[in-house]
């Protein structure tokens, strides 16, 4: 599948992408979601007695 991938972008003559392991990431990101989200997860996050920032993180890693 890789291989395939690979092949695909030689092809079209795009450059490989940069090896995640060899970019830099700031540990913030943006997300697009619908407006009344971030008031729920605040609630949740209050209720669990965490900032939102915590609640989220952990959500997030636990998957």
């Amino acid at each position: 599948m890789v291989a395939a991938w690979l092949e695909t972008w030689e092809k079209d003559g795009q450059p490989l992408p940069e090896p995640l392991a060899a970019k830099r990431f700031s540990g913030e990101f943006g997300l697009r979601r619908e407006p009344s989200l971030p008031r729920r997860l605040a609630a949740k996050a209050l209720a669990a007695g965490e900032s939102l920032n915590s609640y989220c993180t952990r959500r997030l890693v636990k998957g």
